[in-house]
């Protein structure tokens, strides 16, 4: 799930805030307020905006033109002028966000928060990622907690998120800083060399590359290892190690160099000899870069424990009583866990691109050199749905990716397909551009990540679903990391339509997948994807962009996050030509979604 980002614009538009009790009633009202009058907009399809901008699609006397001309312009100006339609329609869209102003009142009418398959456990708080990309980690930590939260009867509980991250952050450094000397014999301009290092030190990541985090390092409570200003606010420590790694890698590179002609001009050794002493060479020096990545993170995060060093966690049961245990990280993930085993969990994705009953990987994705490489099993929408549902009925939350930005609001915790819109044509859904504009996306999903227009951005859990009297999914009950004040107290509403549209992927144990899925898993040598696939591609945040820029720039405090390897900071629609819409202003939440 980058390039630099381009400049936040200074004329920031303006936005209807609400800070009473009465904020969403009072949203809906000036919602339904706009709807009514944009459907003064909607006369019958013969009379609605020409595609053609000028109302004709015939050419002029002369041939179209490669260049925006003056006249051409001038043509478009007074087509516009005399289009009273357009005139009504830029009156009530230029004052608020699309959002807002085309936000359907009979979906948020439809959308309930009722399911009729729950999980038996609920655990608390809703947990919140606050201004970074850790929502992967998050929402692992989430699946990993309810079987804690049985097993020791407690009620408020969280595993520790941060300690994660500090480990995630340290094996990037080095899963780069190996890359550089892998790739030492590549041109510092090749396409590999330069994607990885637009993002040495993105946030986001894949569920393979948590396995690998807590398959060597374990986990611990929170409480025993707490956020700090660096892991709620990543922007600036990621900027500064984001540089600084590039910086390493250039002295790498030379240091390789170096150490290679050295072998061969002054030793004369053969070319595969040099090459082993120049990787040796520079390991050597990457061990020093390393003990200086992490000075910097025990700095910025605080120590954590190490993996086989002990703990004492001291915890209230949910009856009151006191109770204190003494655990390493990773005997506390493997014997306190409920039975979890997170390297029995496969990813299986849904691409319309590619072949089904497939296994894939992607070049160069990882963060544990040497640990699990991160593999997919692509299947249809339909199987992932019976999966989820296979999973809520035996009591397991299931780990899923999506692209939360499109079709959903965070203020009302609802991502549907229609929340936005009248479906035209049979098109998967959109903001209710035609009657607004005139023009509507008609991509598929196919379609949308050939473009780049969608992307895995978002990992979350869900923990219910609703079933109708034939047993088809008609919405699910999706555990967020935006803080209990997004949605309904922290939790959104999926339908099934939109699972249909956004959701790539979902994490199940090996055992649950259909024969011929667990069969690809296993025995399918995987198709290898560019490390720059529109779907797998890291998340267009760059490390280095800080999110508190734009923040102080629009005056809001606002969040977001990701599942793929980058950092949840202000997205310009730089990586394969992506102009993704990026700010969603709502009335309800002071956050800043994608």
């Amino acid at each position: 799930m980058g390039s630099q980002a381009s400049k936040v614009s200074k004329s920031t538009p303006q936005t209807t805030h609400y800070s009473s009790t009465d904020e969403k009633t009072q949203a809906k009202a000036d919602a339904a307020s706009t709807a009514a009058l944009l459907s003064r907009l909607h006369l019958p399809q013969q009379h609605q905006f020409n595609r053609d901008p000028l109302g004709s699609s015939s050419f002029d006397s002369q041939p179209p033109s490669s260049e925006i001309s003056l006249d051409l312009f001038a043509k478009w100006q007074n087509s516009f002028e005399r289009n009273d339609r357009a005139q009504f329609a830029s009156t009530v869209l230029s004052k608020q966000h699309l959002s807002l102003a085309l936000l359907s009142r009979q979906a948020l009418a439809a959308d309930k928060q009722i399911f009729s398959h729950t999980l038996t456990v609920q655990p608390t708080p809703v947990t919140n990622q606050k201004s970074s990309g850790r929502c992967w980690l998050f929402a692992t930590c989430n699946v990993l907690r309810m079987g804690i939260v049985k097993k020791f009867n407690l009620g408020d509980f969280e595993l520790s998120q941060s300690y994660l991250f500090f480990y995630d952050t340290l094996e990037k450094a080095n899963y780069y800083l190996e890359s550089m000397i892998d790739l030492a014999d590549e041109p510092i301009d090749a396409r590999i060399v330069s994607h990885l290092s637009s993002s040495p030190e993105g946030d986001g990541g894949q569920w393979d590359m948590v396995v690998g985090l807590i398959e060597k390092y374990g986990v611990v409570p929170k409480a025993v290892y707490d956020e700090s200003y660096h892991s709620s606010n990543s922007g600036g420590l990621k900027t500064f190690l984001t540089s600084k790694l590039r910086d390493f890698a250039l002295e790498l590179r030379q240091v390789h160099d170096d150490a290679l002609n050295q072998s061969i001009n002054i030793l004369g050794k053969d070319r595969d000899s040099a090459k082993a002493d120049a990787v040796t060479h520079a390991r050597a020096a990457k061990e020093k870069m390393m003990a200086k990545v992490y000075q910097c993170l025990a700095i910025a995060f605080g120590t954590p424990p190490s993996a086989n060093s002990t703990f004492t966690w001291e915890y209230l049961d949910a009856d009151k009583k006191a109770h204190s245990l003494v655990s390493t990280p990773l005997e506390f993930y493997h014997n306190h866990c409920s039975g979890f085993k997170a390297s029995e969990y496969i990813s299986l994705i849904n691409d319309p691109r590619h072949d089904f009953n497939q296994s894939y990987t992607v070049n160069r994705l990882g963060n544990v050199w040497g640990g699990r490489p991160v593999r997919y099993v692509n299947t249809t929408s339909e199987t992932l749905k019976d999966l989820v549902i296979k999973m809520i009925k035996a009591d397991k939350p299931v780990w899923f990716g999506c692209d939360v930005g499109k079709m959903s609001s965070s203020a009302y915790g609802i991502m549907d397909t229609k929340l936005f819109v009248r479906v035209l044509m049979l098109i998967p859904a959109s903001l209710d551009y035609e009657s607004a504009f005139g023009v509507t996306p008609q991509l598929s999903k196919s379609e949308r990540l050939q473009t780049g227009d969608s992307a895995m951005t978002h990992a979350m859990v869900i923990t219910a679903v609703h079933l109708d009297s034939q047993g088809n999914p008609v919405r699910f009950k999706v555990e967020n990391s935006w803080s209990d004040t997004a949605g309904d107290h922290g939790y959104f509403m999926m339908t099934n339509d939109w699972f249909n549209e956004f959701v790539y992927q979902i994490v199940i144990p090996k055992s649950v997948a259909p024969g011929e899925l667990k069969k690809a898993y296993e025995e399918s040598k995987p198709l290898v994807l560019p490390a720059w696939d529109s779907r797998q591609d890291y998340i267009p945040f760059i490390a280095g962009e800080d999110l508190g820029d734009l923040q102080r720039l629009l005056q809001l405090k606002r969040h977001t996050c990701n599942t793929r390897q980058m950092t949840s900071k202000i997205h310009a629609g730089h990586k394969l030509g992506r102009t993704t819409p990026i700010l969603i202003f709502e009335p309800n939440s002071k956050q800043l979604r994608k």
